[in-house]
């Protein structure tokens, strides 16, 4: 499946077709939080180092990588220099990522 998009810029008119993505997320924050849940998991990183980092507890930590509570623009951003990574990396989705059902 793909969309047509009609762009017109000074005067002129191109068409490009997109394809839809074979998975999509329901949000940014389930695909923040599988991609966070996945680079943890590579580098090892336990959730009770998120949770003093965070100021959470590890219940806490586990709820937010599990989307029963939802990431803060704030934990994002402690989470990604955590991981070495930009924030906006962590809002990227990633062909074969499966998002976690609740």
């Amino acid at each position: 499946m793909s969309y047509r998009v009609t762009r017109y810029v000074a005067g002129m008119t191109t068409q490009s077709v997109i394809p839809f993505p074979e998975r999509d997320y329901t949000n940014l924050g389930d695909v923040a939080q599988a991609n966070l849940r996945a680079a943890l998991a590579r580098r090892q990183v336990p959730q009770e180092a998120v949770a003093s980092l965070l100021g959470l507890s590890q219940q806490a930590v586990s709820d937010r990588l599990r989307g029963r509570v939802k990431l803060t623009v704030d934990d994002l951003g402690r989470l990604a220099d955590l991981l070495g990574l930009e924030p906006a990396e962590l809002l990227v989705r990633h062909q074969g990522l499966e998002p976690r059902t609740r």
